[in-house]
């Protein structure tokens, strides 16, 4: 008993230590809109917390106060890339990993919620969804390469709350 005991000590012990920080995307798009969705690992659908329900659930800015939100994320992707199997002598550097030389991008994120009764609220977003850009110094054809990508996403809402009951 005391040796399996030990064994599953020694196994969490190790799982501990051997994990690493994970950066959540989709690709180039962001998991939530803003931070504070980012940090719920986009799952604020169910809670809003903050304006960017206006674009999440346009519902839910019924429970929330009068409120403007601004903040920003800082996104720092890992790029590069690898090509192989295009010819003899068909392209440079065939094979070999080359990685992007490109810092990170803000995203911003602004919301506004405005109580125009007890009832009804307007709202209004505007947060970075998607984005990033590589790089390259030397790309496969020996040329540079630069490009930039950013999404943004504009919505109004309107929320009007039918009943103080919740389930």
């Amino acid at each position: 008993m005391k040796k399996i005991i030990r064994l599953s000590l020694m196994s969490i012990v190790a799982a501990v230590l051997m994990t690493s920080s994970v950066y959540a995307t989709n690709g180039m798009r962001m998991i939530g809109f803003g931070p504070v969705q980012d940090s719920m690992g986009g799952v604020s659908v169910g809670l809003p917390l903050d304006a960017a329900s206006v674009l999440t659930n346009p519902a839910g800015m019924s429970v929330l106060p009068g409120r403007i939100d601004f903040g920003a994320s800082y996104f720092v992707p890992s790029v590069k890339y690898k090509a192989t199997g295009a010819g003899p002598g068909m392209v440079m550097n065939d094979g070999a990993t080359i990685d992007s030389d490109r810092g990170g991008s803000p995203v911003p994120a602004f919301g506004l919620i405005i109580p125009i009764n007890d009832k009804l609220r307007f709202g209004i977003g505007a947060y970075g969804v998607a984005g990033m850009g590589v790089d390259y110094v030397q790309n496969l054809y020996s040329g540079v390469t630069y490009t930039s990508y950013s999404q943004m996403r504009f919505a109004p809402g309107l929320s009007y709350k039918l009943t103080t009951w919740y389930l």
